[in-house]
């Protein structure tokens, strides 16, 4: 975002997520968007939780693998830019960035399926499952509720 408003293009944030779960997660994630955004002055498009129409497009692939043909049912009709951030040192930006605001360390991608499939593979190697919304970039021990 910050790189994208030093060079000059004007943009919104679009917050389309249907697909996370629970809401809780959903909730922390717009909020993030929305905080985050607002420190730059960035519009913030609130498209709303559609949690509906995402299960009816995922229907028959809750069993696919993570970042198989149910991720790419999440975006079609919707046109988004195609950058690629972690070049040139986006990946040590963005973990910079998220320490610094605090930002929430998601787990997994948001969806049902990832989050059981996550749950399922700790449980499997002898891990907890996770706690959502307590885990944030630069702390050094997950937060209590």
């Amino acid at each position: 975002m910050e790189a994208t408003l030093a060079s000059g293009i004007g943009y919104a944030i679009f917050f389309y997520k249907r697909k996370i779960h629970p809401l809780k997660e959903y909730e922390l994630r717009k909020n993030e968007n929305i905080r985050f955004a607002g420190q730059f002055g960035v519009p913030f498009i609130d498209a709303d939780c559609d949690r509906d129409n995402w299960f009816e497009r995922a229907r028959g692939m809750a069993h696919e693998p993570e970042r198989g043909v149910r991720a790419a049912a999440r975006y079609p009709g919707l046109m988004q830019s195609e950058c690629n951030w972690r070049k040139g040192g986006g990946s040590a930006r963005m973990t910079e960035i998220s320490k610094r605001e605090s930002f929430h360390q998601q787990a997994y991608c948001g969806c049902v399926y990832s989050l059981r499939d996550a749950n399922r593979h700790r449980v499997e190697g002898g891990r907890e499952r996770m706690q959502l919304g307590v885990k944030f970039y630069g702390d050094e021990e997950p937060a209590t509720d």
